[in-house]
């Protein structure tokens, strides 16, 4: 029975030839079936018909909604900016195909994802059994969701960003007058040395001579006559001064890229070249690594790999992670070469 049209006191059911003959059909086949113990034969015809006539009375998989958010690019962005081990842009993204229908495997295809991140790998995201989507992009959108709304509400990720606003240092409680005035006296009393300028905040260590007596240019004939050790000593501070970080706040707050110029200028090399490629099927991730002088010292001090970066969420974004990368081994080449020049110092004998 079908409805098949109106009249005024409601629709009215009609009996339909078509659904008669194809109950017949459908009761000849499954005698077949329990008769034989075997598939009914099918003619091509009637396969394709059927399939068809199967995807229009299944109902549609309902899709879990995922926004217009990258989700995929928040959760890359956050995985950059924070790397529980350096090198780490571990996320792990995989991907299933499964039939629309189950009875038809050669037929349109569903798609279902799961993501795994380093701060919770006992369990893949969105769960065990994802849902299932029309479309992949919209299955990975899903995971990744996932995962950022755990990550936000487990404390690993704000809000509104990716990582957390640093906290900036208190800035040191001076002392009290009385406990300077007693720092100046005993500084400046006999056999612990004098300020040559008490503005600049330099020391020097008293050499046998005669006693205080008025500025008659000694200071500049004792400037003349200063110490291969105390020359040394100086430029070591001129160095460490050009080295020192030019935010207030301390070298952290610095851009990494910024700090590997400067540290290649006062190791005698040249900055590295970033070279960086986009990914052709993710548009907004790059991948980069840092290019040296081939011919530099400072090449042979770097482990195959360092600062090599692949899937950051921009331009800007990579060539952080790039700097990043080989800041270590920078800052340790820099602090072997001052280690150097203080045991050259140590060895020298005392002034006279």
């Amino acid at each position: 029975m079908a409805v098949d049209g109106f009249t005024s006191g409601g629709p009215v059911q009609v009996p339909t030839p078509f659904y008669s003959r194809l109950q017949e059909w459908i009761l000849q086949q499954q005698e077949y079936e329990a008769t034989y113990s075997q598939p009914a034969p099918l003619t091509a015809v009637q396969r394709k018909l059927l399939s068809e006539l199967e995807l229009t009375v299944t109902p549609t998989p309902t899709e879990p909604e995922v926004g217009d958010t990258n989700w995929i690019g928040i959760l890359l962005e956050y995985r950059a900016a924070n790397q529980i081990y350096p090198g780490d842009i571990a996320v792990e993204f995989s991907e299933e195909a499964v039939p629309a229908s189950p009875g038809r495997p050669s037929g349109p295809v569903r798609w279902r994802c799961q993501v795994r991140i380093e701060e919770r790998t006992g369990a893949p995201f969105p769960s065990a059994e994802p849902p299932s989507f029309a479309r992949k992009k919209d299955a990975k959108q899903f995971a990744a969701r996932r995962a950022v709304e755990w990550l936000r509400a487990n404390g690993h990720m704000p809000a509104d960003g990716v990582r957390f606003p640093k906290v900036a240092k208190a800035a040191p409680v001076s002392p009290p007058p009385q406990q300077q005035q007693q720092v100046m006296k005993r500084l400046t009393s006999p056999g612990t040395g004098t300020f040559n300028n008490p503005g600049t905040g330099t020391f020097n260590n008293p050499g046998p001579g005669p006693g205080p007596g008025p500025n008659n240019g000694s200071s500049a004939s004792a400037s003349s006559k200063r110490s291969p050790r105390s020359s040394l000593s100086a430029a070591t501070e001129a160095s460490s001064s050009s080295f020192a970080p030019s935010s207030p706040f301390g070298g952290d707050e610095r851009p990494a890229a910024q700090e590997v110029s400067e540290l290649c200028r006062n190791l005698g090399c040249q900055p590295p070249r970033y070279v960086m490629t986009e990914d052709p099927q993710n548009q907004g991730f790059w991948s980069g690594y840092p290019e040296f002088n081939n011919h530099g010292p400072l090449l042979a001090q770097l482990p195959p790999g360092a600062g090599r970066v692949e899937g950051a969420y921009g331009k800007k974004l990579a060539r952080q992670q790039i700097a990043e990368g080989v800041l270590p081994y920078l800052r340790g080449a820099w602090e072997a070469r001052q280690a150097e020049i203080r045991t050259f110092m140590s060895g020298l004998g005392p002034t006279k």
